[in-house]
């Protein structure tokens, strides 16, 4: 019964998620059997590092001094 539930829980994600993305990005997510599986392809291929703007915003952090209000953007 659980199994059962698990796998109809799987279907609806796995639709969802071929559903929420570009035609071209769902067809390379067909060969997957689980979504946990895209989950990790989509992530390891889109994933963004922001360390750029994390050492920015460190900077102008640093910059100020306690009573200055300017806005970090």
């Amino acid at each position: 019964m659980v199994l059962l539930v698990c796998q109809q829980n799987n279907s609806k994600v796995t639709t969802w998620m071929l559903n929420s993305v570009y035609v071209d990005i769902a067809m390379g997510l067909r060969p997957f059997s689980s979504t946990s599986e895209m989950w990790l392809h989509q992530h390891n291929i889109y994933q963004q590092s922001n360390l750029a703007r994390e050492f920015k915003v460190e900077r102008k952090i640093a910059k100020y001094t306690q009573g200055m209000f300017a806005p970090l953007c």
